[in-house]
């Protein structure tokens, strides 16, 4: 096989080495030995800086010249080896300026050692000819070797779960309007809904049970994901649910299933799936109604908290946000929320102790149950046909006492 021809493949446990050597037809032995073996790598350096280091054997015949010559400066070892990256952007990384760095020669090695540690999970093109080092005598000429390397990424643990999904309640109304997801890491964004299914109780896939929407509904940190029911499927006398029916019966059990190929920002899978069973109860078309709530206050001079009681489970996200405390100078009362009993609970504990005065929690009038049914208003009501409800204030509040 010629060098023209030469096309070899080396593994090892850090790299993948592809290795392309073009050259000139032979035409003695004495030609032949100068040949380049041109094997071009990445090499580990832990005690470096940048660790990872591209290397390249010199011929001998190149090794012995330089030994007898005054050192090249860098722009000359650049036309010697130099390293592109590929961009992947529409460029060619011939067009690109190389790597830079620094040179130096050990053992019959050309060492370069860039500016910058290399990145897992880019190409970088090596390309080495010895020819730019030294000027070939009579009978002798060098391989130009290009090559592919690149650090794969290493393959991330299965460690994320799905640490919860609400609401928790194993009941729950016909009309359920959402699920809230939360992982306990960051997860890849696109594609969800084909993660999640919706099983009836003969273990049959439900078709195309939830809204897919093209911008999923992520928080921030990607760690809570937001899923909706078609609501043309939860409202009366739109055509979705005139044609195909509710999604959910009253009577029938359901199981949502999260698969664990599923994976998460790091690209690994879910460390194992989750699956949620519920049965379905009767439509909810009540409104939470503030009057209806059961307050626990503190004593003053305690840390305990101050505790809201519902006789429904509410939306769990809202509850978060939708509901704080604050002192009779209305300022916000500074602590940390606490849901709990399937979302029927609502407690508040203070930074720092209750002291004796009056205090009001503010309640937002969108906050809402699990079928959508607002402070505000009922989920059925369409406020695009009925725009002259009564006015609705944003905020209601009830008022508690703590001490004399």
């Amino acid at each position: 096989m010629s060098a023209r021809d030469y096309c070899a493949i080396a593994f090892c446990p850090f790299i993948l080495v592809l290795q392309l050597g073009c050259s000139k037809a032979t035409q003695d032995n004495a030609e032949e030995s100068t040949k380049t073996t041109g094997l071009i790598r990445l090499v580990k350096r832990p005690a470096s800086p940048i660790q990872v280091v591209f290397e390249a054997d010199l011929p001998q015949a190149v090794a012995d010249s330089l030994a007898n010559s005054e050192a090249l400066e860098t722009k000359d070892w650049e036309k010697v080896f130099h390293i592109h990256v590929d961009t992947a952007q529409g460029l060619s990384w011939r067009e690109l300026p190389p790597v830079q760095g620094s040179y130096q020669i050990t053992n019959n090695r050309l060492i370069f050692e860039p500016l910058f540690p290399p990145q897992a999970g880019i190409n970088y093109h090596a390309v080495f000819d010895p020819s730019k080092a030294v000027r070939p005598q009579a009978g002798m000429s060098f391989d130009v070797i290009e090559t592919i390397l690149r650090i794969e990424k290493p393959k991330a643990k299965p460690e994320t779960i799905v640490s919860q999904v609400y609401p928790t309640a194993n009941s729950l109304p016909e009309n359920l309007l959402k699920f809230y997801l939360h992982f306990s890491a960051p997860m890849r964004q696109g594609k969800v809904y084909s993660h999640i299914h919706l099983l009836n109780a003969r273990n049959e896939k439900i078709d195309l049970p939830f809204l897919e929407l093209d911008e999923e509904l992520w928080n921030p940190d990607s760690t809570r994901l937001t899923i909706l029911f078609d609501p043309g499927r939860i409202k009366s006398g739109l055509l979705p649910r005139e044609q195909d029916g509710p999604v959910l019966q009253e009577g029938q059990s359901y199981t949502l299933k999260i698969d664990a190929t599923w994976q998460d920002a790091a690209g690994a899978p879910l460390k194992h799936g989750f699956t949620d069973f519920f049965v379905v109860t009767a439509p909810d078309v009540e409104m939470p109604s503030p009057a209806r709530w059961k307050m626990t206050a503190p004593e003053a001079g305690s840390i305990n908290p101050m505790t809201l009681d519902f006789p429904e489970p509410l939306d769990h996200a809202l509850l978060q946000r939708l509901l704080w405390i604050e002192d009779a100078g209305k300022h916000a009362v500074e602590g940390q929320v606490q849901v709990g009993n399937v979302e029927r609970q609502w407690a508040f504990v203070p930074n720092q102790a209750w002291k004796d005065g009056d205090y009001r929690v503010v309640i937002g009038t969108g906050l809402e149950d699990l079928a959508g049914n607002s402070v505000a208003r009922p989920f059925e009501v369409d406020r695009v046909q009925r725009p002259d409800d009564e006015f609705v204030p944003d905020y209601v509040t009830l008022e508690f006492k703590i001490g004399n």
